[in-house]
């Protein structure tokens, strides 16, 4: 109450000061006032403290109206009562009192210092200034409003006490709050009568039901700040009690006669954005709805804020690395300077399983300083409404209105998620205020415990189980391989695994019953296991069928006249076949054509005296194979054998690329017979009607195979291993073309002793050992060279390998080469056909020799040593080496040796000719050779008898 006393008592001192200054200004402002207010339709309003005397009696209640309960005065911080109506008639009582009013205050219009001077020059209040000079500008038309904030304010006053300190910063609230905590006390206090007079004494003169109240709410402004803009002193009058109910008064209607001002101000503002159509036609009614939103469409605002920010960070640090590897990037002897330095330092420490190995040991290093500069722009929308909900004007219908609300559902982006988990991230950004992450902290160290193992019987349940399920998926592609022509054998095979199976599973229950021991329960877990494995193999063959495998478009030369002469050579084939197979001299030509001469003489006659012949097989390289039969899968395309359905390339499933030799693969099982062949969609070959032709007959070349294919990238992979093993490191000189110059020359004079002739030249080079490149032969190496080497690795590698019996590399490279020389002495030393057990060792030596192949492949592969490339060649030697245990032929028979002599020698001859008779004179040459050849064995004949 003190501080209060006393600004109030300061602002009269400056208001006494202030009217000083004005009275000696009076003149010149005076004249500057009038010409402004020429301007004016109405005479402006003024709020001039001093004349509150002359002015009070107009807003004092008469004697005679007022009832025998009406109370005293009552305290400014109390909240104040409504006064009774007057009791002249309303529109008389009004006019009269507007009049007298204006007359006593004209000499205030003319005051310098107006309490709001943006009203004096025609301005209309902008921004906050509008809003703080509203609380006494009221239109006659604002009964509803102030109702609605005293409903408010009734919920509020339990919990505000002071309500005038707390509404300092907005007079428009103070001066209602007054009003309607008094309003609140005098509804308690009269009675039910006296509330029925004021009504209708208010109806009537509703500008006089102000007039006391008016006086009081100037008391109260003096207690509010000093830099508050003073607000006018004549204000509209409203009802200050309790407003009837909309079904028996209509809301005052308000346009631009009532609302001059309002109006104005309302014209210019409309058009800043579009509204509701229902307002755009009805003007008047958009009017009453801004004036329901305290005149200012601000409250509707659209927010866009966009960010720009730059960082820079640099990343700096220490990373662990092995002693092996800084060795790859660093000299040896700067390698042995970091460890010194970094042992010195403390910044290593050793290998838990090589603890004094400086290769295992790990040495921190410094990272390679990184700086990332960051360029962020953000952008952020933001829409917000506010307004005086009613049901009557329907404000909030027209801001969420479906079609045209600017608050409607569409109107701006939805943030959406893919997930849950980015649904919930989003609501915690947006419900959660940001803060900076704390750095959590490490979990507690706890005392190790002892896993308790599972046991045999737990394992073998689940095992029996993931088992079970996934044979029936394999049976279910086996009922649907059924249909398949070309995969019937791979679906009875699936059945009768899946039999398998089930017995199994019968047999594991009946033993789970009784009491098995642990090594019994171990020995069907590994029959399960087997199983399991082999149920997986079942699935990714059944897949590869069911992925429509074709025989592919035919891959003939682009050239029209090498395809002629390939299907006219398979046609006279055929016809020449035909006739051998049947013994006797043909009836007609080659193209149907009759027979003259000779060989119409020859007709019917027996051919060969009565022998006949038949087609037996079709001897060609990897490249003449897919040119004559146009084979769509070979070792370039993603099904890269003619044989099986093998794939290439790495998104394949690892069970059926070309390159898996262990117990996982599964292509063996889409092996295709010449059956299969002939029922799979695509084109066929030109040689498939030549009689006794099939799949199998088109065999595989077994010396480009081995020796001019994976021979040369193991005797080259060889070399390298042994001057890495330390094999020759007892030398002198430690250069790697005078070891290999040593070791060619030990390699010729070991092979002379044992009978064997390998010439010194090619000489083997530094570039065939390359760390960039795989290891192998220069190609300067023929067959034949391959052939005798074959002999020489594995006697070299059978010695390195009994003197390190611990080294595993060298075991297994010393059974490598062992096996595929055994296999070479056996093939060599047998006949054409052979019998079953010699078919079946040639056979498992071939396929061990394979398989340890593909290990040393894989384990330097792991290493990072670019040795024993796999080719598809080795995936074709072994469809030779299951060929020869089924077939019981040589494969050696199939090899090429004497075809590419032959066509040595017609290349010579064909290069000393002459281009354009090349043809015929090769033919000429060829049969002169041949009579030459002839005549020499009839010489020798005649010399031996």
């Amino acid at each position: 109450m003190e501080a209060l006393k006393e600004k109030e008592a300061k602002k009269d001192n400056d208001m006494n000061d202030a009217k000083k200054k004005q009275k000696q200004n009076d003149k010149k402002e005076k004249t500057e006032g009038t010409k402004k207010d020429k301007t004016k339709k109405d005479p402006p309003i003024k709020y001039v403290p001093v004349i509150k005397e002359k002015v009070e009696h107009v807003f004092e209640t008469p004697e005679a109206k007022k009832g025998p309960s009406s109370p005293s005065a009552p305290d400014p911080k109390e909240t104040r009562k409504p006064s009774p109506a007057l009791s002249l008639p309303s529109t008389t009582a009004a006019a009269a009192n507007l009049n007298k009013l204006q007359e006593m205050l004209e000499d205030s219009d003319d005051d310098a210092t107006s309490s709001n001077y943006s009203s004096d020059v025609g301005e209309e209040p902008q921004g906050d200034e509008g809003e703080g000079s509203q609380s006494e500008g009221k239109s006659l038309g604002e009964e509803a409003s102030e109702d609605e904030a005293e409903d408010e304010e009734e919920a509020e006053r339990d919990e505000h006490e002071d309500m005038e300190a707390e509404a300092s910063a907005s007079e428009e609230d103070d001066e209602d709050e007054g009003t309607m905590m008094q309003e609140e006390e005098q509804k308690e206090d009269e009675s039910d009568e006296q509330e029925d007079e004021e009504e209708e004494e208010e109806e009537e003169c509703p500008e006089s039901s102000e007039g006391e109240d008016s006086e009081k709410e100037k008391e109260e402004s003096k207690v509010k700040k000093d830099d508050e803009a003073p607000q006018h002193a004549l204000v509209a009058c409203t009802q200050q009690t309790p407003a009837p109910s909309s079904a028996l008064v209509p809301a005052p209607l308000r346009n631009s006669m009532t609302n001059k001002k309002e109006w104005d101000s309302f014209v210019r503002s409309k058009g800043r954005f579009k509204v509701h159509e229902y307002y755009s036609a009805n003007k008047v009614e958009c009017f009453n709805t801004w004036l329901d939103s305290q005149k200012s469409w601000d409250t509707v605002a659209l927010k866009v804020e966009r960010m720009h920010s730059e960082s820079v960070e640099s990343t700096k640090g220490w990373v662990a690395q092995q002693g092996k590897d800084i060795k790859k990037t660093h000299s040896e002897e700067k390698a042995e300077a970091i460890f010194k330095l970094r042992k010195a330092s403390g910044l290593w420490y050793p290998s838990e399983d090589f603890e004094n190995d400086d290769d295992e040991a790990w040495y921190y290093m410094p990272v390679p300083k990184q700086i990332t500069h960051k360029d962020v722009v953000t952008e952020n929308t933001k829409l917000t409404a506010s307004a005086n909900v009613d049901g009557e004007n329907g404000l909030l219908e027209a801001l969420i209105d479906q079609d045209d609300g600017i608050m409607r559902p569409g109107a701006m982006p939805m943030v959406t998620a893919a997930s849950a988990a980015g649904s919930k991230c989003l609501l915690d950004a947006v419900a959660k205020a940001p803060c900076v992450k704390k750095k959590a902290k490490p979990p507690a160290k706890e005392a190790s415990e002892e896993v308790v193992p599972v046991t045999m019987e737990e394992k073998l349940k689940a095992v029996l189980a993931d088992t079970l399920k996934e044979a029936g998926v394999a049976r279910t592609s086996a009922i649907t391989l059924a249909g398949l022509d070309y995969a019937d054998h791979l679906s009875d095979a699936i059945k009768k695994h899946y039999e398998d199976i089930e017995t199994l599973y019968s047999t594991v229950q009946k033993t789970l019953k009784g009491k098995a021991s642990e090594k019994e329960l171990g020995q069907i877990l590994k029959k399960v296991e087997d199983k399991a494995q082999a149920t997986k193999k079942f699935q990714a063959a059944a897949n590869a069928f069911l992925a429509n495998p074709k025989k592919g478009k035919q891959r003939a030369p682009k050239s029209k006249v090498a395809k002629q002469v390939n299907e006219t050579a398979a046609k006279l084939a055929s016809w020449s076949i035909g006739c051998a197979m049947e013994g006797v001299m043909p009836s007609v030509g080659f193209e149907g054509e009759p027979l003259t001469g000779h060989r119409l003489a020859m007709k019917g006659k027996p051919m060969a005296f009565g022998w006949r012949a038949c087609y037996y097989a079709m001897k060609a390289d990897l490249k003449a194979r897919r040119w004559m039969h146009g084979f769509g899968r070979y070792y370039k395309a993603g099904l890269m054998c003619d044989s099986c359905l093998a794939e290439s390339g790495t998104k394949c499933d690892h069970r059926m690329h070309y390159k898996n030799f262990g117990n996982s693969k599964a292509w063996p099982l889409t092996a295709v017979s010449h059956k299969m062949y002939m029922a799979m969609p695509g084109q066929l070959s030109p040689w498939s009607g030549v009689p006794g032709w099939t799949l199998e007959s088109t065999t595989f070349d077994f010396m480009h195979n081995l020796y001019l294919g994976t021979g040369r990238d193991l005797i080259g992979s060889t070399f390298k291993i042994l001057l890495r093993r330390g094999a020759y490191s007892h030398l002198p000189f430690t250069d790697t073309d005078s070891i290999l110059a040593f070791l060619q020359e030990e390699m010729v004079n070991d092979c002379a002793q044992s009978g064997l002739y390998l010439p010194r030249k090619p000489t083997l080079t530094e570039t065939s050992l390359s760390d960039k490149d795989y290891c192998e032969l220069s190609t300067k190496f023929k067959a034949c060279h391959i052939k005798i080497m074959v002999f020489w690795v594995a006697k070299k590698t059978q010695e390195v390998a009994d003197g390190n019996p611990q080294d595993i590399v060298l075991q297994v490279l010393a059974t490598c080469c062992y096996s595929l020389q055994k296999v070479v002495t056996l093939l060599d030393s047998s006949g054409i056909i052979l019998d079953g057990d010699t078919a079946g060792k040639a056979s498992d030596l071939l396929l061990l020799h394979i398989k340890s192949y593909a290990w040393l492949a894989a384990f330097f592969y792991n290493e990072r040593v670019m040795v024993f490339r796999i080719r598809p060649k080795l995936h074709y030697i072994y469809h030779q080496a299951i060929q020869l245990r089924e077939w019981r032929i040589n494969i050696g028979v199939f090899a090429t040796f004497h075809d590419e002599t032959f066509l040595g020698k017609i290349k010579a001859v064909a290069t000393a000719c002459h281009g354009k008779t090349m043809t015929y004179r090769v033919y000429e040459r060829y049969l002169l050779c041949l009579a030459l050849l002839v005549h020499q064995h009839q010489m020798l004949e005649n010399s031996n008898s």
